[in-house]
């Protein structure tokens, strides 16, 4: 019996499989932690998504409150015609009043058949200075004046489920 209790050298062939096995689950559950996080940082935040649809719808109405720009584009240009989407019967993508349906510029990880939808609603315009615009009354409207288009753009987005 002396002699088993003094020969504590080396490992059994058991005592390490039971290590591997040990070893192996807690290294698989790590890394299945490690891999669910990463996929789910590399999706895209639906929210950042939709702040970023209405910089980009915010940029684009730019171009109709400058207001050489704004001429050239409510006179006829062929840049935003019809509307922001290009396929809408719109003159005029700044007219106050109604929301202007922009869904074209929604994110695409937003489903349509889910009730989601991107609009604007324009209120506040100047509209003597914008009649002016219209009618390429440049002689009466001094641009170096302190005669600006004024407008207040509310947009109004809802991704599948999440309103912004």
């Amino acid at each position: 019996m002396r002699k088993i209790l003094k020969n504590n050298k080396g490992v059994t062939l058991l005592e390490g499989l039971i290590a591997l096995m040990l070893l192996a689950v807690v290294a698989t559950g790590t890394f299945g932690v490690l891999l669910s996080t990463s996929r789910k940082t590399a999706q895209p935040d639906i929210r950042e998504e939709m702040a970023l649809a209405v910089d980009r719808a915010a940029q684009m109405l730019q171009v109709y409150t400058v207001p050489d720009s704004a001429s050239a584009a409510i006179t006829g240009s062929t840049l935003y015609q019809h509307g922001l989407c290009g396929y809408q019967d719109e003159t005029d993508p700044v007219a106050t009043g109604n929301p202007h349906y922009i869904n074209c510029l929604l994110p695409p990880m937003c489903d349509t058949s889910n009730g989601s939808s991107f609009s604007y609603t324009v209120v506040g315009a100047n509209t003597d200075v914008r009649n002016k615009l219209k009618n390429s009354d440049k002689d009466s409207l001094q641009l170096g004046t302190t005669a600006k288009l004024s407008y207040s753009v509310t947009f109004n987005i809802t991704c599948n489920g999440f309103t912004l």
